[in-house]
């Protein structure tokens, strides 16, 4: 019974340890993981607040690896953030099947952030006006207008107003569009800055094309493009090129789209972005085809819907085909242009093909009704006709021009109002580009004065700290010399060239503020036979340095000497007349001669002196000199 006991207790004990050790283990496991949760967290907030132009591709899907298998652990908010990153560097690159998947799962998110919400609808709306899906665009855009209502910034409305207008204007509802459009001039007037957004001006472009007023898209995407450049956004030009390129073609302008297409081409090369690559050699070959250039079109082609396919692109993919279609056509290759067709019909089943492609449905016919089966020929016969009565019923602004909108029959008067509304609603849109560019011009030129002015103060400042610190080492310089010549030893004298630069400095200082200077000429006259007698440099030496020590010894604080030639000796004697040195030079003199060297014996120096103050005629100082020394 002890032993039962005993047994129980002891599982007991294990079992209590085991679970202490697991909850420890679990709560070191927490407390690491915090700090991390709370860096990702940190980072996906500091993206979400930079520009989503510049945003990297890479380390935004990293981070989305690290953060969306542990969703469960983060906040809705961060998710929602995270997924709308997601979308904007798929957008970036033009991968908008993804972008729009990422959409969808961030709205999906119930995050209690408003503006996240709405950006996720913005989001929304720009890949639902990309494909064209207008109704979807007009529901997406209302919801995004009810929740700019709420306390946002005010940016976020007027882009979701703008994003109504576009679902307006091709629904044909010009006057909604016009309402909506004269809201958004207003509040730009309120908050000038806002007008250097590219994203706004890049909307109604877009919508414009898609209504077919080509020329209004290409004048608005002209200006985007200039306030590109003037605003350094180089992060997504490529796909402005890519825009204007798509409006040059269609206005015929095919030299300026084949430019276009071909700058979009290498900016998009340049950051890496296969998609963008594709769409724009797409364009290339679409202008290569109507300059009869088939070969270099089929090659771009060829490249582009390999890119289309491998990414399930599937609208991008028949776009190619038909394309590469049209080539085969023109350069008599039936057969593999059919097969193109073919591939195609499946890809664009449940699509609507755009203006560009609306011959697609006609090659069909024409293909059928040459193998013989009128029935399927006759069947896309009537599916072009229905897609050209479509295209022509949206394409209102493109069909006319301003003459036609006000010389149609004044008893219409609906109608009438309806035009005028549709080019009001134009004008409006070509005004804000206009002062859109004109407020980048502004800004430019402000941020260059103000790089300008940054640079000149920086200059000043970098010379007063230049002139500073030169003032400050020649100050310590001087202060160095001083102690140098206080710590100097007894037998040192400057050398020739020193000295005779001192020398011309106080002569001209003398004869400038007039005071009396007193110049002495020491000269050894057996130098000659001492050197040839006792041709050893360290005697020599030892001489020249008892003498430097007896010059030294004999001169006052403030009196110079210097070495002027072997042998010869250069004193200068300031503020001191001739009667004052005289004494001082005659014991120089004796002091030299008398002078026992041990080194050379029994030979002893004579030397002679000359001591004279330059008169106010004695205007050279290398002449008074030459006369002192004869």
């Amino acid at each position: 019974m002890k032993v039962f006991f005993y047994i129980k207790k002891s599982c007991f004990f294990a079992i209590f340890t085991s679970f202490l050790l697991v909850n420890v283990c679990l709560s070191l496991a927490h407390a690491q993981q915090e700090p991390r949760q709370e860096a990702l967290i940190e980072q996906v907030q500091r993206l979400n607040q930079s520009n989503y132009e510049l945003l990297d591709y890479q380390e935004v899907t990293e981070l989305s690896k690290r953060i969306i298998p542990n969703r469960h652990q983060y906040p809705s908010d961060t998710i929602a953030k995270l997924y709308l990153l997601l979308a904007d560097v798929a957008t970036n690159i033009g991968d908008t099947e993804k972008a729009l998947q990422f959409v969808q799962d961030g709205l999906a998110v119930k995050t209690l952030d408003k503006e996240v919400s709405l950006c996720l609808a913005l989001k929304l709306a720009r890949l639902y006006m990309n494909k064209q899906q207008y109704n979807l665009l007009l529901t997406t855009a209302e919801h995004a207008v009810s929740l700019s209502e709420q306390d946002v910034d005010i940016k976020f409305r007027l882009f979701a107003l703008s994003y109504r207008s576009v679902a307006y204007v091709m629904l044909a509802d010009f006057n909604k569009a016009l309402l909506d459009l004269q809201e958004v001039e207003q509040g730009i007037a309120q908050e000038p800055v806002f007008s250097e957004q590219i994203e706004l001006l890049t909307i109604l472009a877009n919508a414009y094309h898609y209504l077919g007023d080509y020329q209004t898209a290409l004048t608005i995407q002209l200006k985007v493009l200039k306030l590109r450049f003037d605003l350094a956004r180089m992060a997504n030009v490529d796909q402005t090129y890519l825009q204007l390129g798509n409006a040059y073609l269609f206005t015929a302008k095919y030299d300026d789209a084949y430019n276009a297409f071909w700058e979009a081409r290498k900016y998009a090369e340049e950051k890496q972005a296969p998609i963008s690559v594709a769409r724009a050699s797409v364009g290339l070959a679409r202008t290569l085809y109507q300059q009869g250039e088939l070969a270099p079109a089929e090659q771009a082609l060829l490249a582009a819907k390999t890119v289309f396919k491998q990414r399930n692109l599937n609208l991008d993919y028949a776009k190619a085909l038909i394309t590469l279609a049209k080539v085969y056509f023109a350069s008599k290759r039936e057969l593999e242009a059919n097969a193109l067709l073919i591939e195609a019909m499946p890809l664009i089943e449940h699509e609507s093909l755009s203006k560009g492609y609306k011959d697609y449905y006609q090659m069909l016919a024409n293909m059928y009704y040459q193998q013989g089966d009128s029935d399927k020929a006759y069947l896309w016969q009537i599916k072009y006709g229905q897609l050209q009565e479509r295209l022509l019923t949206s394409d209102k602004l493109a069909k006319s021009s301003l003459h036609q909108f006000y010389h149609r029959d004044s008893s219409h008067e609906h109608e009438q109002f309806h035009s005028v509304a549709e080019q009001q609603t134009r004008e409006i849109a070509v005004k804000l580009a206009q002062e859109s560019e004109l407020s980048a011009s502004f800004t430019g030129k402000f941020a260059k004065q103000k790089s300008i002015i940054i640079s000149l103060v920086a200059a000043v400042i970098l010379l007063v700290i230049t002139a500073v610190s030169f003032y400050l080492r020649l100050r310590a310089s001087r202060h160095n010399l001083v102690y140098l010549d206080m710590e100097r030893p007894k037998n040192f004298l400057v050398q020739p060239m020193q000295t005779k630069h001192i020398y011309q400095l106080v002569y001209k200082k003398a004869r400038q503020f007039q005071f009396p200077i007193t110049v002495m000429y020491i000269s050894v006259d057996n130098w000659q036979e001492l050197t040839f007698r006792f041709n050893k440099k360290s005697i020599i030496n030892e001489v020249s340095d008892d003498i430097a020590r007896i010059i030294n010894e004999n001169i006052d604080e403030y009196d110079f000497a210097g070495l002027l030639n072997p042998g010869e000796y250069l004193l200068i004697f300031e503020h001191q007349k001739v009667s004052e040195v005289s004494d001082k030079a005659a014991k120089l003199s004796q002091a030299i001669q008398s002078r026992f060297f041990a080194s050379l014996g029994d030979f002893s120096l004579t030397c002679q002196y000359s001591l004279k103050s330059p008169a106010f005629k004695d205007i050279d100082p290398y002449i008074f000199l030459a006369q002192l020394s004869e």
